[in-house]
C-alpha cells in the first residue's frame, strides 16, 4: 500500500466513523426514549410488581461412622453374606443430598405446615428447594426461597426434620425385611440340620457301624500282635531246640553206646569155692540218657515247629481280614466324615443366622435419622431478599436500553430517505450544495 492509498483509507475511516456519530446524534432522542422506557420498566417490575422472594437456609450434620459401615474380609463367604443382609445400610453425604428432594419428604412437610395443596404441592416445592453437599465437608446445605421469609425457614426446617424421620423409617423397614428373612433362613437351616443329625445318627446305629469295626479293627490287631510274639517265641524255641540237639548229638557220639563191666562169678572146686573175674559187656546208661534226651529234644523241636507254622498260617488270616476291614472301615468313616462335617456347616450356619438376627433386632432399634443426621444450624427467617437484584436489574435495563435504542437508531436512518441536511444532499442526489436559504417567518416579513 502506497502512501496516498494509506491517506485515502484513514479519511474515508474518519468520515466513516463521522457518520455513525452523526446518526447517533441525529436519532439521540429515539437511543434515550428507548433506555428511559427499558429503565423504568425494569425500576416498576422491580420496585412495584415482582415480590421480594426471601431464601432460608439450614445445615444437616452428617455423623455416621465408616468402621459401622465397613466389613470384615476375614470372614468366609456365609458370614460375609449375612453381615450385608443384616447390617445398616452404607450412607455417604452426597447420598443422603440426593435423598432429599423427593416427593415423600415434600408431602409430609406441605402436611405438617399446612400448606394450601392448591398453591403447593410436592413438585412445586421441589422448584423452591436447593440441596448441596459441602465439598470438603459432613455438611448438607438446604436453600428454600420463598415471597414469605418465615414461610421459607418453617420449610427449611421442616424439610431436615421430615427427611430425618424419613431416614429412619426406611431403615427400620429395610431391617425388618432383614429380620424376616433371616428368620426364614434359620428356620430352614434348622430343618436342615434335624434332616443331617437324623441321617448322621441312623448311620452311626447301622449293624456295622464305624464304632463297631473299629472295636473289630482293634481286636484283630492286637490279636494279631499276639500271633506275632508267639510265633517269633516259638521260632526262638526252635532254634535254640535245635541247638541243644546239635549239642547233645556231638556228646552222643564221643559216648560209647555201651561198656565192658568185669564181674567175680563164685566156681566151685574140689577144693572149694573160687572167686573167677569175668568181664561182659552191657548198655552205657549215658549214651542211653543222652539218646532219650535227645529224642525229647527232637519231640519238642517238632511241636514248636508245628506250633509256629499254625501261627504264622493264622496271622496270614488275620492279616487278610485286617485288610478287608480296613478297606470297609476307611469307607464307612468317610461316608460318617461327610454326614458328620454336614451337620457341622449346618450347626455353624444356624448360629450365625442366630446371631446376626440379634445383631438386626439391634440394628432396627438405632434411630439412624438422629444419630447419623444432626441439624447443625436451624433456618432463621432472612430480612433482606434475594430476588429482585434492584441495582443488577436497572444496570442491566439500562445497558440493554441503550443496546437496542442504538441498533432502533441504525435501522431508523436505514429506512428514512427524507433530506434535511446539505449532506442528505450530496448522499442521495450527488449535487453540490452552492448556499443555503434560510427559512422566514410570516411574521418577519411583514415587520
Amino acid at each position: 500500500m502506497n502512501g496516498e492509498e494509506k491517506g485515502a483509507w484513514v479519511d474515508y475511516e474518519e468520515i466513516d466513523l463521522r457518520r455513525y456519530l452523526g446518526i447517533l446524534v441525529k436519532w439521540k432522542w429515539l437511543v434515550a426514549a428507548v433506555t428511559v422506557l427499558a429503565v423504568a420498566t425494569t425500576g416498576i417490575l422491580s420496585f412495584f410488581v415482582l415480590p421480594p422472594v426471601y431464601e432460608a437456609r439450614a445445615l444437616l450434620l452428617v455423623t455416621q461412622e465408616e468402621e459401622r459401615h465397613s466389613v470384615s474380609p476375614s470372614q468366609d463367604s456365609l458370614e460375609s453374606t449375612m453381615q450385608v443382609v443384616s447390617r445398616l445400610p452404607e450412607m455417604t453425604v452426597n447420598t443422603y443430598a440426593s435423598q432429599i428432594k423427593n416427593e415423600v419428604v415434600f408431602s409430609r412437610v406441605i402436611e405438617r405446615l399446612g400448606l394450601d395443596k392448591n398453591l403447593y404441592s410436592p413438585s412445586s416445592l421441589a422448584g423452591m428447594v436447593k440441596v448441596q453437599a459441602i465439598k470438603d465437608t459432613n455438611l448438607i446445605e438446604v436453600r428454600v426461597q420463598n415471597t414469605n421469609s418465615k414461610l421459607a425457614a418453617d420449610i427449611a426446617n421442616a424439610i431436615c426434620e421430615e427427611f430425618s424421620k424419613f431416614v429412619s423409617e426406611n431403615t427400620r423397614q429395610q431391617m425388618t425385611k432383614s429380620v424376616e428373612f433371616l428368620q426364614e433362613q434359620q428356620a430352614a437351616t434348622s430343618k436342615d440340620l434335624a434332616a443331617a443329625m437324623e441321617k448322621l445318627k441312623k448311620f452311626q446305629q447301622e449293624p456295622r457301624s464305624v464304632e463297631y469295626l473299629t472295636n473289630e479293627m482293634n481286636t484283630l490287631l492286637d490279636n494279631l500282635a499276639k500271633y506275632k510274639t508267639e510265633a517269633d517265641a516259638a521260632e526262638i524255641a526252635a532254634a535254640q531246640l535245635e541247638a541243644a540237639i546239635s549239642k547233645l548229638e556231638v556228646q552222643l557220639a564221643e559216648t560209647p553206646p555201651k561198656i565192658k563191666v568185669q564181674d567175680v562169678r563164685p566156681v566151685l572146686e574140689d577144693n572149694g569155692e573160687t572167686a573167677v573175674p569175668i568181664e561182659r559187656e552191657e548198655v552205657n546208661p549215658a549214651y542211653t540218657a543222652l539218646q532219650q534226651e535227645i529224642n525229647n529234644k527232637k519231640a519238642s523241636l517238632a511241636e514248636k515247629r508245628a506250633q509256629a507254622a499254625g501261627l504264622n498260617s493264622l496271622i496270614g488270616q488275620v492279616e487278610k481280614r485286617v485288610k478287608d476291614l480296613q478297606m470297609e472301615l476307611t469307607q464307612k468313616r468317610m461316608e460318617e466324615d461327610k454326614l458328620m462335617a454336614e451337620v457341622e456347616s449346618l450347626k455353624k450356619a444356624y448360629n450365625i443366622l442366630s446371631e446376626k438376627i440379634v445383631e438386626t433386632k439391634i440394628a432396627k432399634s438405632v434411630n439412624l435419622g438422629e444419630t447419623d443426621l444432626l441439624i447443625a444450624s436451624k433456618a432463621m427467617a432472612p430480612t433482606d431478599p434475594v430476588k429482585p437484584k434492584k441495582s443488577l436489574n436497572m444496570a442491566l435495563a439500562l445497558v440493554l436500553g441503550l443496546i437496542v435504542g442504538v441498533i432502533l437508531a441504525f435501522v431508523a436512518e436505514h429506512f428514512d430517505n427524507t433530506i434535511r441536511t446539505p449532506e442528505d444532499v450530496e448522499r442521495y442526489l450527488g449535487l453540490a450544495v452552492l448556499g443555503k436559504i434560510p427559512q422566514v417567518e410570516a411574521s418577519e416579513t411583514k415587520s
